[in-house]
């Protein structure tokens, strides 16, 4: 009963109690009026409301659907009896709106799951879609389903799919039931099926039929089964998992290589397979295999494995040795010293890769810098260079400067790329510009640039270089004359030299360095007004930015119109 309609009777009830011989009847039905009317009027009010929500769920406007099955779902539990009914409804819309809105009310609604599983077969894929959403809501007591859920993997739409893989992704132990099902989508082509699959196993953990999985006749079964068993601690398991590294398929070695080093910290005893890994003919393999090793850290083998005559194990013995860090630069500083060339090459690559521990070798890779072996004084450069103690050493580097080899050329340049405390390179580096080998002449041109002001006496050799036949070193060279002048009005000739170039690319990065010089001049000015008539819109387009941002900080030098 509503508000417009109660207040009338109310009023004549009044007026009638008014009456002497009718208060006393009055009185008493106005009390009972009072006492039982709040809860008619709820009761009520709620069946219509939820009669006028289940029927706007018929409704094809999407906004009203939504409105009103987010309506029943604030109703909650109270709403639950209405949308279980409605779950049976003749009409789509409305199956599919009731699921939708019992996922939203979620566990406590779980008296709905029987109904909801009876949608998976639904011949609407909207009802089947809302029912997987409402199921995966209703939190733990979705196992009771697990099988229907199962069945349902078939779906023909792949969404359903990876919605229904995610509810037991998330049931985890308790969709064990569904094994099978997630190992028979390991052989679908859709990759994001299988790797929701995958997700799911990882979750539920180890099965029987998991591990039988791993001997499929089907690779891409076995290198995904072998994949979802990444959580295991079972040592049994694990050996299942090293086996894959013998498979005859790279796809599945590689999969057993990543799975092992996902539980390498818990199972040491995969280093010797792994060890053998770095043999496998896939390049993929043996770089995976030395990242494991170089989580796990066995010391002792990788020093052996470096010490040996395979290339394969003498590579990935360094990269897991530089993972290792400061405990491995004893036994490289002996490695340094080794007859084998390639030994004292990956030993030197090893302090390379940890850094800062690598100044304790210092001596040994000051001896490498005039090692006969090219590779060796290359990696010596570099692990002096990341050991943070090239500073010390700029004489011996800048001499490198004119190595036979352009490697170790190109690694010398880059090393002395550390400010103006390496202006007693600048003329060997100055002479590098000239370099037969671009990479050389390029981090020589950064390391220049790098000294700022100490290198501006060498700016013509440096502006010598917009005519360098490789393109990306006669952009570079505007940035490195800035820096060489400390971004001052000193540069100007130069850029707008630089505004002639014939490499366009050239004539903008000039343009935009014009607008960027700290004290802007008249001749700044003339310069980019010179540019202004350039063929190129891009080259104009940078002009213009230049001339606004000179005409935001000096406007008195801007020409009167």
């Amino acid at each position: 009963m509503s508000k417009r309609v109660i207040l009338p009777k109310l009023y004549m009830l009044n007026k009638f109690i008014q009456r002497p011989s009718a208060r006393v009847l009055g009185c008493t039905f106005a009390i009972s009026l009072c006492l039982i009317s709040p809860s008619v009027i709820n009761s009520t009010s709620w069946a219509q409301t939820r009669s006028t929500l289940i029927e706007q769920l018929q409704s094809s406007n999407e906004q009203q659907w939504l409105k009103a099955a987010e309506a029943l779902s604030k109703r909650g539990t109270e709403a639950v009896p209405a949308l279980r009914n409605a779950l049976k409804s003749p009409n789509a819309r409305v199956r599919s709106g009731a699921a939708f809105a019992l996922g939203r009310i979620g566990a406590v609604a779980s008296v709905a799951i029987p109904d909801l599983a009876l949608l998976l077969k639904d011949s609407n894929q909207l009802v089947r879609a809302n029912a997987v959403f409402a199921l995966g809501n209703m939190g733990k007591a979705t196992k009771s389903v697990v099988p229907q859920l199962a069945e349902t993997l078939k779906d023909k739409d792949n969404n359903i799919r990876v919605s229904i893989i995610r509810v037991f992704e998330a049931l985890g132990t308790d969709a064990r039931a569904a094994v099978p099902g997630l190992i028979a989508i390991l052989d679908d082509p859709d990759a994001t099926l299988i790797y929701n699959a995958v997700q799911a196993l990882l979750q539920i953990g180890e099965t029987p039929e998991l591990i039988a999985a791993t001997k499929n006749p089907n690779p891409q079964i076995r290198g995904a089964a072998i994949a979802s068993l990444a959580r295991t601690n079972n040592p049994e398991t694990i050996k299942v998992i090293t086996a894959g590294l013998k498979d005859t398929d790279a796809r599945v070695r590689r999969n057993a290589v990543v799975t092992l080093r996902l539980v390498a910290a818990k199972a040491k005893s995969t280093v010797p397979a792994l060890i053998d890994a770095l043999k496998d003919p896939d390049e993929g393999v043996r770089q995976m295999a030395a990242e494991a090793l170089g989580e796990i850290r066995p010391l002792k083998e990788m020093v052996a494995a470096l010490l040996s005559e395979n290339e394969n194990l003498q590579r990935g013995a360094a990269y897991a040795l530089g993972k290792i860090g400061a405990a491995a630069v004893p036994e490289l500083r002996n490695a340094l010293k080794h007859p084998n060339p390639r030994v004292r090459s990956y030993a030197a690559s090893a302090l390379g890769d940890m850094g800062l521990p690598a100044k304790a070798a210092l001596p040994e890779l000051t001896v490498a810098l005039k090692d006969s072996d090219a590779k060796v004084r290359e990696n010596a450069i570099r692990a002096i260079g990341f050991s943070g103690k090239a500073k010390t050493l700029i004489p011996q580097l800048t001499k490198l400067l004119k190595d036979n080899d352009p490697l170790v050329r190109n690694a010398a340049a880059k090393s002395l790329n550390m400010g103006s405390v390496a202006k007693a390179a600048i003329p060997e580096l100055t002479l590098a510009l000239k370099d037969s080998n671009n990479d050389v002449r390029k981090s020589a041109l950064y390391a220049l640039g790098s000294m700022g002001e100490q290198a501006k006496s060498v700016s013509p050799q440096i502006a010598a270089m917009l005519q360098d036949k490789d393109v990306l070193i006669r952009t570079d060279v505007v940035s490195t004359l800035i820096n060489v002048h400390g971004n001052k009005s000193t540069v100007l000739p130069y850029l707008g030299n630089a505004l002639k170039n014939p490499d366009k690319n050239v004539r903008v990065a000039a343009a935009y360095a014009l607008g960027d010089i700290s004290n802007p001049t008249k001749e700044t000015i003339r310069y980019l007004l010179a540019g202004n008539t350039d063929s190129d819109q891009d080259v104009r387009g940078a002009v213009a930015v230049s001339l606004s941002k000179i005409r935001a900080k000096a406007p008195n030098l801007m020409p009167k119109k």
